[in-house]
């Protein structure tokens, strides 16, 4: 059996930073972690054999969504899951860095929270490093530019007031922001 963070041994000894330590139930172990080397001596009562178990190593990163679509102001949050040797996953969301290409599009926060500023499309790269291992991967994101004629459903080139309080409708349920509603107020006084 595998496992990632500290392993508890019959002495009762933790060791933070342990991976990949073998468990055999019928033996006594002693556990050394000195710089890379990672070992394990282990036999019954006072007679110890040492063995070097490899240690799963980071393979690849994935983040989702994959893609995103926001309108203004409008944020979504990324889960980055790291994959490893032994086919084991772990989500290394607060550990991983994020850099968006176009910040006036769209910012990405130290903990992968995507926040839409303008129309247009931006992409965010998430890496992630362990055991001097980086892995990065993708996110697309697609900012959409509000049209007020959105708001003409009857297609004839004129918002009529049921069309505004449509707009104010979809304000105040969070779908547009104030200034969207008065772009759609601006086209019925207008």
């Amino acid at each position: 059996m595998s496992r990632r963070g500290s392993v508890r041994l019959p002495s009762f000894v933790v060791l933070p930073n342990c991976r990949g330590y073998q468990v055999h139930t019928t033996y006594y172990f002693k556990a050394k972690v000195e710089g890379d080397k990672h070992t394990v001596d282990y036999g019954k009562q006072r007679s110890f054999t040492t063995e070097e178990i490899a240690l799963p190593t980071l393979e690849s990163l994935s983040a989702e969504p994959e893609s995103v679509g926001l309108n203004m102001d409008e944020s979504q949050q990324l889960t980055v899951t790291a994959t490893y040797s032994d086919e084991t996953m772990t989500d290394v969301t607060a550990e991983a860095s994020y850099v968006s290409t176009d910040p006036l599009v769209a910012t990405v926060s130290e903990a992968g929270l995507i926040t839409a500023v303008a129309g247009g499309d931006a992409t965010v790269t998430v890496s992630y490093t362990e055991d001097g291992i980086t892995e990065t991967t993708t996110v697309s994101v697609t900012v959409g530019v509000f049209d007020p004629w959105s708001y003409d459903f009857n297609g004839n080139g004129v918002i009529d007031i049921q069309e505004v309080l449509a707009a104010a409708n979809d304000y105040f349920d969070g779908g547009i922001t104030k200034e969207q509603v008065l772009e759609v107020l601006a086209l019925y006084f207008g």
